[in-house]
């Protein structure tokens, strides 16, 4: 088939356009959808002869995004229920903050839904950087009014069977101090231990005493490119800490893609998730 100059330009502007809203409705799309993502790790790290520990992650719900409202949320909290998990890890950024189409919700309402979470052990919460964009403090006292644990530079500790695992918190790595010595400096070096933290970036000043750092922040790019990934990522984290698991020198972390949105109301190629992951002995 040949075209003139002009035809061509016509056929080009249409194929432009098009692919734009064709892109732009699966990006809309794929915000409202949701999957559970497995992870089994087998690790010498945690102790011979200790139960399988199975936690519940969920994060970055950003409540007041065009993709997720208080009913959204509660949809949530009963796929967390029913994955029947040990512990429950909230990895940060319940609220939304200048985002195109969003509304905010303040934190006794998120917090009052995510009180619904049900757990054998307990539910642990970290802050992320727009919750202290917005209202750090208040967002930190209604998970607590509700049964919460939030963590930040600390740890606290539940017992599978009778042996003590600890859960430790670290702060926000973009607006605040996140101190992992301060946070397992009650930690016995023979006991395992689980570290939260929002911002994956974090992990590049680990050591090798936690079992597994659990993060959000990163939404696995948001709009990612098929084939190639994330292109760009806030905060200090390396692209290579974007999404999934990760380990170096004998170091784990778990990046999530998280479920609401930031900035733009869009995901392309990084589908919102709840994860499951499940800590066992090699």
């Amino acid at each position: 088939m040949s075209l003139d100059r002009r035809s061509f330009l016509k056929w080009f502007s249409g194929s432009l356009v098009g692919g734009a809203l064709i892109g732009g409705s699966y990006g809309v799309t794929e915000t409202f959808r949701q999957t559970v993502k497995h992870h089994t790790l087998s690790t010498y790290k945690w102790p011979k002869g200790m139960d399988r520990l199975t936690i519940a992650a969920v994060g970055d719900l950003h409540v007041g995004c065009p993709s997720v409202n208080l009913e959204r949320t509660r949809q949530i909290v009963e796929s967390i229920n029913a994955m029947d998990a040990d512990v429950v890890a909230l990895l940060g950024d319940y609220l939304c903050s200048t985002e195109l189409g969003s509304t905010y919700v303040e934190p006794a309402a998120i917090a009052e839904v995510l009180g619904g979470i049900k757990s054998r052990h307990g539910t642990f919460a970290v802050l992320g950087n727009h919750d202290w964009y917005n209202d750090g403090k208040g967002m930190w006292k209604a998970l607590k009014n509700v049964g919460i644990t939030v963590l930040e530079n600390n740890a606290s500790s539940i017992f599978i069977g009778n042996k003590r695992v600890w859960i430790a918190g670290l702060a926000d790595d973009i607006t605040r101090t996140p101190n992992l010595k301060r946070a397992l400096r009650r930690v016995p070096s023979d006991e395992p231990v689980i570290v939260l933290s929002h911002d994956p970036a974090t992990f590049l000043d680990t050591t090798s005493q936690p079992v597994v750092t659990l993060s959000g922040h990163t939404h696995g790019g948001q709009i990612a490119m098929p084939f190639v990934g994330p292109v760009v990522m806030s905060g200090r984290a390396p692209l290579r800490y974007a999404y999934g698991h990760i380990n170096e020198d004998g170091n784990d972390l778990i990046v999530t893609s998280g479920v609401g949105t930031s900035a733009l109301p869009l995901r392309a190629f990084a589908c919102p998730e709840i994860m499951e992951v499940i800590v066992q002995s090699a």
